[in-house]
C-alpha cells in the first residue's frame, strides 16, 4: 500500500492570498496549501498532513490577532483546521509569545468539539515539564502534567488498512528546535525545558534514540520524524540550531525526516548509523513537500518492508489553485489587519538611509537609530527614569527607510520585521563594555579592500549597535582590545562601576549570540518590561515605535550619539558620519 505524506514548514502567518502591507499576491499561502491537500485527498485515501512549525508568526494578520485580540481565534489555527492538517509540530517562533496566549491556541486547534474544520494534534517530544508549580502559575490545567515528561504527546500514530485487511501503523515523532532558550525569554515557556534532563548536549539524536524504540514497541511500522531544525550544518558543526544531519547519522529506525527552520527548500539524503540513506524533505515555506511511502506486507510471514518510493516538492506559485472556502474564512482576518495597519501616525521629514542589514552594522544609519530612539522613549513610563542606552541588532525589514510625507502603522511594520518585546535592565559600565567588546570581535578587515566586514560565519543578527553612548571599534587591534573611546552623549567616559539603564529586546535578553555569557544578565534582572507594564497590545517594539512617532508628530533624522568602525587606513583618511548630530 501507498501512504502519502504532505508537509509544510515555516509558513510564518501567510494565511491569505494577499499581503496586508503591500497588497501584492501571496502564492505560498494557506488557501493554496488547502487546495493541494484537498486534491491529494480526492485521489488517495491514505494521506497524512503535517505542519513543521513557525506557523503563527510573520505577517501583519497574525501579529494583529496575537497582540490586539490575543484571546480570540488565531487565524493560522483556524486555517490549519479548515485545510485538514493532521499534525502540528512546534517551531521556535511559537515561543515568541506569552504561554497564556499560546495555550489558548493549542487548546483550540486540538478541540474535537469545534465546528470549523477538523482537530489538529500538537506533538512535541522535547518540550519537557521541568517545574509543575511554575507552569501552573500561567496554566492551571498543568495539574495533570508530570515533571520530566513531555507537555504534549511526543508522537502520534495513524493507522491504515491494506487491501487484504492488514493494519499498517505510521508514527510521527515531533521535535522543536532545542535552541529556543537562546532566542526567547523564559517567561514564554515557564516551567518547561527543551530536552530530556539527561540530554546534556540538547541533541535531537538523543530524543530520537529514546522515543523510536517506544514507538516501535507501540507497533509503528513506519517512523517519520518531523523536526523544526535544518540540515544546512555540516556533520561536525557545533550548531545546535540545525541538527538534522547529525540526528540521522547517529540514529537508526527513521524512515523519513521532515526538516524546517532554515527556510531552505531541498530534498536530500543522509546515511544513518547503519549506512542506510534516509530522505530529508524540507518544503522551505514555498512548497508542499510530498513523500509516498510504500509498505509491502509479505503474504505468509506478514513481514513489512518500508520504502520511500516517491518524493517531490509541490511548488506553490501563481498557477496553484486556491481553496475558496479557506480563502473566504481568512478574508475576515485579513481585513481586520488591513484596517489596523493603515492607521495614520504622523509625518516624515528629511533624508533617511536605505541600505541592507549588513550595512546597518558596518556604519551608523539614521533608520536604525529611529528604532533606538523609540526604544528609549518607551521606557519613560518607568518611575526610576528612562533608559540611557539602547541596544538592537539590524531588525529592519530589507532595505526599508522612512519616506518624506505621511507615515502609517503599515510603514512601521515594513520597518521592523519581528514581534519582539522590550525590556530594561541595569548594567554596569563593565558589563556594557564586555558585550560591546564581544560584538567588536565579530568584525574583521578585508585584506583586499582594507575595509571592515563581518566575519565569515557570524550572523548579522548577533551584531548589536548601541545608542546613547559614543564608541569606536579599532579593528587592527587584537580581539578583546578593539573597543575604544566609550563615552556618554556629553563626553563623560563610561567607567566600569557606572550603572546604566539599558533598553534591550527579548531576543537579546534571552542570551542569544552570547549576550548572557558576556554580561551575566537575563530576563530575571529586568527592571521594566513592555508587556508586563504596558500589556501585550502595546508592548511590541513595533507598537512602541508607532507610539513614538505619534507622540513626536513629525520625525526627523538625527542622532545624539555616534559610533564608527575603524581600520588604520580609515583612521588616517578620516570618516564622515552619515547622520547629522542633533
Amino acid at each position: 500500500m501507498d501512504i502519502v505524506i504532505l508537509a509544510t514548514t515555516d509558513m510564518h502567518g501567510r494565511l491569505y492570498t494577499t499581503n496586508a502591507l503591500s497588497g501584492e499576491p501571496i502564492h505560498n499561502s494557506m488557501p493554496k496549501v488547502a487546495a493541494v491537500v484537498k486534491a491529494e485527498r480526492e485521489e488517495n485515501s491514505n494521506v497524512i498532513v503535517i505542519d513543521n512549525g513557525d506557523t503563527i508568526q510573520g505577517t501583519a494578520e497574525t501579529s494583529y490577532f496575537v497582540t490586539q485580540e490575543p484571546y480570540e481565534t488565531n487565524p493560522m489555527m483556524h486555517a490549519m483546521r479548515l485545510a485538514g492538517y493532521d499534525v502540528w509540530v512546534l517551531g521556535n517562533h511559537e515561543f515568541n509569545y506569552p504561554w497564556t496566549i499560546m495555550k489558548n491556541y493549542y487548546d483550540y486547534v486540538q478541540d474535537d468539539e469545534e465546528e470549523d474544520g477538523t482537530p489538529v494534534a500538537v506533538i512535541c517530544a522535547n518540550l519537557i515539564v521541568d517545574d509543575v508549580d511554575e507552569l501552573r502559575k500561567v496554566d492551571p490545567g498543568a495539574y495533570s502534567k508530570t515533571e520530566g515528561e513531555p507537555y504534549f504527546a511526543p508522537y502520534i500514530i495513524k493507522s491504515f488498512t491494506t487491501d487484504n485487511g492488514k493494519e499498517v501503523k505510521v508514527g510521527i515523532l515531533g521535535l522543536t528546535n532545542p535552541n529556543v532558550p537562546q532566542w526567547d525569554v523564559p517567561s514564554n515557556y515557564p516551567g518547561l525545558r527543551f530536552c530530556d534532563s539527561n540530554n546534556t548536549n540538547t541533541k535531537l539524536s538523543y530524543e530520537v534514540e529514546k522515543w523510536v524504540p517506544i514507538m516501535k514497541k507501540a507497533g509503528c511500522d513506519v517512523i517519520i520524524v518531523s523536526a523544526h531544525s535544518g540540515a544546512e550544518s555540516s556533520l561536525d558543526s557545533t550548531s545546535n540550531e540545525n541538527q538534522i544531519r547529525d540526528m540521522i547519522a547517529n540514529t537508526n529506525g527513521i524512515d523519513l525526516v521532515i526538516a524546517g527552520h532554515d527556510h531552505s527548500q531541498y530534498i536530500r539524503t543522509q546515511a544513518n548509523k547503519d549506512g542506510k540513506e534516509i530522505y530529508i524533505l524540507n518544503p522551505g515555506g514555498r512548497s508542499v513537500g510530498k513523500a509516498v511511502i510504500t509498505v509491502k506486507v509479505a503474504p505468509y510471514t506478514e513481514k513489512k518492508t518500508v520504502e520511500v518510493s516517491k518524493i517531490e516538492q509541490i511548488r506553490l506559485d501563481q498557477n496553484t489553485p486556491v481553496d475558496t472556502e479557506v480563502e473566504s474564512a481568512m478574508r475576515y482576518y485579513y481585513e481586520k489587519a488591513v484596517e489596523f495597519v493603515n492607521q495614520p501616525l504622523g509625518q516624515v521629514e528629511g533624508e533617511w538611509v536605505s541600505c541592507s542589514n549588513n550595512e546597518h552594522v558596518l556604519t551608523q544609519t539614521n533608520t536604525l537609530d529611529l528604532i533606538h530612539r523609540a526604544q528609549i522613549a518607551a521606557t519613560y513610563s518607568y518611575s526610576g527614569g528612562p533608559a540611557q542606552v539602547s541596544i538592537t541588532s539590524p531588525v529592519i525589514n530589507g532595505t526599508y527607510a522612512p519616506q518624506p510625507g505621511p507615515i502609517s502603522l503599515k510603514d512601521v511594520y515594513n520597518l521592523y520585521r519581528y514581534d519582539n518585546t522590550l525590556y530594561m535592565v541595569e548594567m554596569t559600565g563593565r558589563q556594557l563594555k564586555a558585550w560591546m567588546s564581544k560584538v567588536a570581535d565579530k568584525y574583521t578587515i578585508n585584506p583586499e579592500t582594507n575595509k571592515a566586514e563581518i566575519k565569515r560565519g557570524e550572523s548579522i543578527f548577533g551584531i548589536d549597535t548601541f545608542y546613547g553612548v559614543n564608541y569606536e571599534y579599532h579593528l587592527w587591534k587584537e580581539p578583546g582590545n578593539r573597543l575604544a573611546n566609550v563615552t556618554l552623549a556629553d563626553g563623560t567616559p563610561v567607567t566600569d562601576d557606572m550603572v546604566l539603564r539599558v533598553a534591550i529586546n527579548n531576543y537579546r535578553l534571552s542570551g542569544e549570540y552570547g549576550f548572557a555569557e558576556a554580561t551575566g544578565i537575563s530576563e530575571s534582572d529586568a527592571i521594566w518590561s513592555s508587556v508586563r507594564d504596558l500589556g501585550i497590545d502595546r508592548g511590541q517594539v513595533r507598537i512602541l515605535i508607532a507610539e513614538y512617532i505619534r507622540q513626536e508628530g513629525t520625525i526627523r533624522p538625527y542622532s545624539q550619539t555616534h559610533w564608527r568602525i575603524l581600520t588604520e587606513e580609515a583612521l588616517e583618511a578620516g570618516i564622515l558620519f552619515r547622520i547629522p548630530a542633533l
